[in-house]
């Protein structure tokens, strides 16, 4: 898990918790709604796991959103906006830093979401 992650299994365990309450609380945060939550077509990402897994895979190895698509049976187009998505929750300031980032993973990565995410 590291060398894909940049985290350990239990780190990886410890960061879980606060980033499937942020993606709870993106969710709920969605005007508009045309669907009941739970409504419409179902992810190919359908645990918090499988996402977080899927954005620190994203940060440390830093692909094409061509190889991602590979890698989380999604569209090219589809992996784009999940990453964008699931960047700006895990950076959007209430998961620190930190608990985020390792040694492994590019501070570049981590520095140009919060720019795109800010905007």
């Amino acid at each position: 898990m590291k060398a894909l992650t940049g985290m350990d299994f239990a780190a990886f365990t410890n960061l879980l918790p606060d980033f499937e309450r942020e993606l709870k609380l993106h969710a709920a945060s969605k005007p508009n709604w045309q669907r009941k939550p739970g409504g419409g077509q179902k992810g190919h990402l359908k645990t918090a796991e499988d996402k977080l897994f899927f954005i620190l895979f994203y940060l440390k190895t830093y692909p094409t959103f061509d190889v991602l698509a590979i890698f989380s049976s999604k569209s090219r187009g589809r992996s784009c906006e999940a990453a964008h998505i699931y960047l700006s929750i895990s950076v959007s300031g209430k998961i620190p830093a930190s608990r985020v980032c390792s040694t492994n993973i590019p501070t570049r990565s981590l520095l140009s979401g919060l720019v795109k995410a800010s905007r």
